[in-house]
């Protein structure tokens, strides 16, 4: 009786200590915001992202047409010189499905909606990349070319190169960071960025160009299914479920720390990349909403007015 009276009473105790989390994490008015946001629909973004996936589509059908699966992979393999092999691995690293996931840890606290709609483009984005991959079996440039005639930066992969899962990855994260943008610049930025890293598959030999552009279309694809599944959909967007995600966000994380993706060189960038994405969870998730507390209950306690007692008079006749 006495065991079962401790377990219940330290039960209370998390339980009193998960519910203090919360309330100064002040996740839920947070969570009901996001949902307030993703009712509505922004069709001027979701319009800028089906312009790039049009682009995107009509260039790859262009030269397939015109030149062949293979076209331009030489010419633009060749502009790998302009950076090392170092840089390359790092850049081409920034479109591993790993390090992608982890950069949501950054974003999950102060626009917790972006944790939810990632989760469901990637799933969507997988579903894409890997039926294609399996249906059309491409051979990769390392098959189908003379090693000795291109540059080739790390694993040597041979198959299921349509799509690029990498330039998949990479779009998909870019395009849902962009739906939410308010700036101009920071829209410009991102496509510039998801760009150069989907070109880089081309670059350490890896790629056909069209494979980076099919996997710019899949990546527009799966953010915009995951955007209007999260307009009527918001289980990721209430505390369970993003309790669930962020779970899965510091775990992915973590992992990060042993993962290169087959590029040595990138390592170190992905270990600093993890401790930075664990240290800014703690601070925004635990550290700021304690300090904040603490803080509050502390202006609290300096606003108590102190109690006059009243002077108790001596009666005299």
């Amino acid at each position: 009786m006495l065991y079962q009276a401790t377990l219940r009473r330290k039960w209370h105790m998390l339980q009193q200590l998960c519910s203090d989390w919360l309330d100064s994490a002040r996740l839920a008015g947070d969570l009901e915001a996001s949902r307030r946001l993703n009712r509505k629909i922004n069709e001027a973004r979701i319009t800028l992202i089906k312009r790039t996936m049009v682009i995107s589509f009509f260039m790859a059908i262009t030269f397939m047409l015109t030149h062949g699966y293979h076209w331009g992979f030489l010419t633009i393999n060749s502009w790998g010189v302009l950076l090392n092999n170092e840089d390359w691995q790092v850049i081409t690293f920034m479109g591993d499905a790993l390090f992608c996931l982890v950069i949501v840890l950054f974003f999950a606290r102060s626009n917790p909606h972006l944790a939810w709609v990632v989760f469901l483009a990637a799933i969507y984005g997988t579903l894409f990349t890997h039926s294609l991959k399996q249906l059309v079996d491409a051979f990769r440039p390392a098959y189908m070319l003379d090693p000795e005639i291109f540059y080739i930066i790390g694993p040597a992969f041979k198959k299921h190169s349509f799509p690029s899962g990498h330039a998949l990855t990479i779009f998909t994260t870019a395009t849902v960071l962009l739906y939410y943008a308010r700036n101009l610049s920071t829209r410009v930025f991102l496509i510039v960025a998801a760009a150069l890293i989907g070109i880089s598959r081309v670059m350490v030999g890896v790629h056909w160009p069209i494979d980076v552009l099919v996997g710019a279309v899949g990546g527009g694809l799966a953010t915009i299914g995951a955007v209007y599944t999260t307009r009527y959909w918001y289980w990721g967007m209430r505390i369970p479920g993003h309790l669930f995600l962020l779970f899965i966000w510091v775990g992915c994380a973590i992992a990060l720390w042993n993962h290169d993706g087959g590029y040595a060189a990138a390592s170190p960038f992905a270990k600093l990349f993890c401790l930075g994405a664990l240290g800014w969870a703690f601070y925004s998730y635990i550290w700021y909403p304690v300090s904040l507390k603490r803080k509050t209950l502390q202006l609290n306690a300096d606003l108590v007015l102190p109690v006059i007692q009243p002077r108790m008079g001596s009666s005299g006749s």
